[in-house]
């Protein structure tokens, strides 16, 4: 059951992975707008 479960669990992993890196790119973006300088408090997000 795990070995068939491993590769489903891999896919997620990267998808997760690319999800958060288009996350901060953006809210890097974002940052660089009016909108995202009027905030003035940066979001920190802790990925494990």
């Amino acid at each position: 059951m795990e070995n068939k479960l491993r590769p489903a669990a891999n896919a997620l992993d990267r998808y997760f992975k690319a999800l958060t890196d288009q996350e901060l790119l953006t809210s890097k973006i974002l940052m660089n707008t009016s909108c995202g300088r009027r905030k003035r408090r940066p979001e920190v997000r802790i990925s494990g």
